[in-house]
């Protein structure tokens, strides 16, 4: 080596030195090479262990999500059946409140027969008179009103009912005096 670096190394002592650097470098290169070997097996353990951390959390908020959308489902389900239930309510409810509306509709008319007409100049004998309990009475437009109404429709029947007895009576005293 020394014929063919002259210039380079003029003695022995120049090569043992120079070689002794390089083993000394060559000798560091290598610790330092364990210890970056050392440093990226630390590194990947790190990194698998984060891995399957991060799976461990994504699987358990997949399983969150699987519960918390069956959770949800349940909820829509229950929805959509008070959602009916409440359309099927509010169908009996407008059919109360429109039998009701006809029943007494009908209860009214049934009365107005039964009152004198002062166009007729109608001096009946029978004159149980309902209107007075009219006065303050709204019009019935839901259950409460109705509710209110009511004892207006019980007092209706009750003078209605009178005057069927009445007419029931003079029918079979007119009958009973035919056929005498």
């Amino acid at each position: 080596m020394r014929e063919k670096n002259s210039d380079e190394y003029q003695e022995i002592g120049d090569i043992l030195a120079r070689y002794k650097v390089l083993m000394e470098t060559q000798n560091s290169l290598k610790d330092k090479l364990e210890n970056l070997d050392t440093d990226l097996k630390c590194k990947r353990d790190d990194v698998n262990k984060y891995e399957k951390d991060m799976e461990t959390q994504i699987m358990t908020l997949n399983n969150d999500i699987a519960k918390l959308t069956t959770e949800n489902e349940k909820v829509e389900t229950e929805k959509q059946k008070l959602a009916s239930q409440e359309e099927e309510t509010s169908v009996k409810a407008q059919n109360k409140i429109s039998e009701l509306s006809r029943l007494f509709m009908a209860i009214d008319n049934l009365d107005n027969l039964c009152q004198p007409n002062k166009e007729q100049n109608n001096s009946s004998v029978l004159n149980y008179q309902t209107r007075k309990w009219f006065s303050g009475l709204t019009e019935c437009t839901d259950f409460e009103s109705y509710i209110k109404r009511k004892p207006l429709a019980e007092k209706q029947l009750q003078v209605i009912g009178r005057y069927l007895k009445d007419y029931k009576y003079i029918i079979d005293k007119f009958q009973k005096q035919q056929v005498d």
